[in-house]
């Protein structure tokens, strides 16, 4: 069964759903469907990706190279969703324990002016 995580940046406005399922034994396709321009050019760029790669250092790691060369902005969630739902397919990350902690939060905890 494919991995869907979604998105909904109230900084932009755009919502986002990332699908990862197995293409073969060791490659994943992803699909993005979105209301964004910069992620839909992010999604023609990582369509499929190698399970070996899904797992590098953020410096190495292609999900993180092709948002930097879509121009994704740094407060997008989306390419950390590309991110669990490939590790979620490929049972890096309990799909159980998702279950009972459905969501992630970034809080903004800086006083305003």
């Amino acid at each position: 069964m494919p991995s869907t995580f979604s998105t909904d940046s109230s900084v932009c406005g755009h919502k986002t759903s990332i699908t990862a399922k197995f293409k073969t034994a060791n490659k994943l396709e992803v699909e993005i469907v979105s209301d964004c321009k910069i992620i839909n050019d992010y999604a023609a760029l990582i369509r499929e990706i190698p399970l070996k790669e899904i797992g590098m250092l953020m410096a190495k790691n292609p999900i993180i190279l092709k948002a930097s060369e879509a121009h994704i902005h740094p407060n997008c969630l989306v390419p950390c969703g590309v991110a669990l739902a490939t590790w979620t397919e490929a049972e890096l990350i309990s799909k159980t324990l998702l279950l009972h902690h459905k969501s992630q939060c970034i809080l903004f905890e800086g006083k305003t002016p």
